[in-house]
């Protein structure tokens, strides 16, 4: 049996301390690829502090003081080494950031050492925090969720560009994962991207994002929308808002928030919104799974005027509950075929001028279980098949 050793962070509602969709990623994929029969995934993560076991073939790996003094004993010749990587990965930070980053490193290599893994599988640029303590016979898998250079909402996205350029072109990852064929082909403009590469599309829990008929009665005069993600202008709740307040044909527009985000962001959409007598905005926070899925069906639409999305996973959570998504029409998914006026209203770009325009005059009725099936297709077990079909044949199992 194969051993796959993931570097990831373990969501909040696993039991983690990570709120972003990313962590969910990283763990249910490596969860969907468990389900398997030739691989045992284990996975490594530094906001837990006890080990777990999930099923036969997928076991939580967390630290506490006893994992760093086993990992001091097992690493001792490779302290000094470890520490000084460590410092010139970080740059000049404080000592605090920089004692973190030895941590984490330093358990990585003894997770190394102990469970001897023929694969490690890591997320984008994480793979250079760890390159130089994977042993030369390992192979290595990179899944690309999300190019930096190319968002210029990023800071510093040009020097980005460089990092990233590294990695797609990086000798040592026998095999990149791209989560959309945009991702991709933003990758193949950026530099020499490796041959041995391929599109895999996120997948979601179909079991708890799913279509239940709670009798919800639909008026035309009251709208309910929400947001999913962090809340922040690249996101860009606050253009909904602002959207919202210069609309006249509704009488009540509830507006949900769930996510962490700048206080400041925040503060500003709530500030907005208290002058209105329409415009109602229930900011929630950091939601769990459950909570999430009841916006979803709650709202009459998801929107998402995102300046730039990877995959953009809320779309299609939204879609799977039976509640069609608001989203630009150069998302990610739109060239996957997964979006159409069936399950989903596409708008020009992220603008407060097409956002207006999407809302007037919509129609709030529509098929909302027929809306979820669309994406049925789309879970996490046959997406981690995908994963698991490559990493046989790279290890020459296939």
């Amino acid at each position: 049996m194969i051993k796959l050793l993931v570097q990831g962070h373990v969501p909040k509602w696993f039991g983690g301390k990570q709120v972003s969709g990313l962590s969910n990623v990283m763990y249910s994929l490596a969860e969907g690829i468990s389900q398997g029969k030739n691989i045992k995934v284990f996975f490594n993560a530094t906001d837990i502090n006890e080990n777990k076991i999930i099923n036969n073939h997928f076991k939580l790996l967390g630290w506490n003081i006893k994992t760093v003094i086993y990992s001091i004993i097992l690493n001792f010749f490779s302290l000094l080494p470890i520490w000084i990587n460590s410092k010139q990965i970080i740059g000049n930070t404080g000592y605090k950031i920089k004692l973190n980053l030895f941590l984490k490193r330093l358990i990585f290599k003894y997770r190394v050492k102990l469970i001897k893994p023929q694969v490690v599988h890591f997320h984008g640029i994480d793979f250079f925090t760890f390159e130089d303590l994977i042993d030369s016979n390992v192979l290595v898998i990179v899944t690309i969720h999300h190019l930096l250079s190319n968002d210029e909402s990023v800071n510093q996205f040009k020097e980005y560009r460089i990092i990233e350029n590294k990695l797609i072109s990086n000798k040592r990852i026998c095999k990149i994962f791209f989560v959309s064929t945009q991702v991709k082909n933003e990758a193949i403009k950026l530099g020499n991207l490796i041959k041995n590469n391929r599109v895999v599309l996120n997948g979601i829990d179909t079991s708890m994002f799913k279509f239940k008929n709670n009798f919800k009665s639909v008026s035309n005069r009251n709208l309910t929308i929400c947001t999913i993600g962090s809340v922040c202008d690249r996101k860009g709740q606050k253009r909904v808002v602002e959207s919202c307040l210069k609309l006249k044909e509704f009488d009540k527009i509830t507006y949900y928030l769930i996510g962490g985000g700048d206080k400041d962001y925040i503060s500003n959409i709530q500030n907005l919104s208290s002058k209105s007598n329409i415009v109602d905005v229930k900011y929630l926070g950091i939601a769990n799974t459950h909570e999430i899925v009841n916006i979803y069906r709650e709202s009459d639409f998801m929107i998402l005027p995102s300046i730039k999305e990877g995959f953009g996973m809320t779309t299609i959570e939204s879609i799977s509950c039976g509640t069609k998504a608001i989203v630009t029409n150069d998302n990610p998914l739109v060239d996957e075929g997964l979006l159409n006026h069936s399950n989903s209203i596409l708008i020009n770009d992220h603008s407060i001028g097409s956002i207006i325009n999407s809302l007037d005059g919509i129609e709030l009725k529509y098929d909302k279980k027929k809306v979820s099936k669309t994406v049925l297709s789309l879970n996490w077990v046959k997406q981690a098949e995908l994963y698991e079909q490559d990493i046989l044949s790279i290890c020459g199992k296939n």
